[in-house]
């Protein structure tokens, strides 16, 4: 499996190779959504399966992650994207957080085990600007 290192384009000389039956893909660690989408479509030209790694956090990127694997069409789950892990994921361990981390207001609903996403334009999503507050930090903490 190529993994978290999953970066276009060398993930397609890997793929080349045949050394890959999988690939994770995380979209944070390429900067864009569109690296991601290249590297479905070369998995899907060697008949490799492809999955969506690694959650981001605040709902928004996870919101943009359950659109990537739709547009993808997965063949196995995500990893961590649905927003119920934020409650016990790692997210919450790594960062501490006293309540779920998302900035959403209402997630995209969740039936059987399928996220249904939602019509609207955009991500679906609508930002909850009060939760954008609780979660602010101020700028002298990150200061060196």
């Amino acid at each position: 499996m190529v993994d978290k290192d999953s970066h276009w384009p060398h993930v397609k000389s890997v793929l080349r190779t045949g050394a890959a039956d999988l690939v994770n893909v995380h979209p944070h660690n390429m900067g864009r959504l569109s690296h991601a989408l290249r590297i479905a479509e070369a998995a899907a030209a060697m008949q490799v399966d492809v999955a969506i790694g690694a959650n981001g956090i605040f709902g928004v990127q996870d919101a943009a992650y359950q659109h990537l694997a739709a547009i993808i069409g997965l063949s196995r789950p995500c990893e961590d994207i649905p927003f119920f892990v934020y409650a016990q994921g790692p997210a919450r361990d790594f960062y501490n957080f006293p309540d779920p981390p998302t900035v959403v207001e209402h997630n995209h609903p969740m039936e059987r085990g399928s996220i249904h996403l939602r019509r609207e334009p955009g991500l679906g999503v609508v930002v909850d600007p009060h939760r954008v507050d609780h979660f602010a930090v101020a700028a002298e903490t990150f200061a060196s």
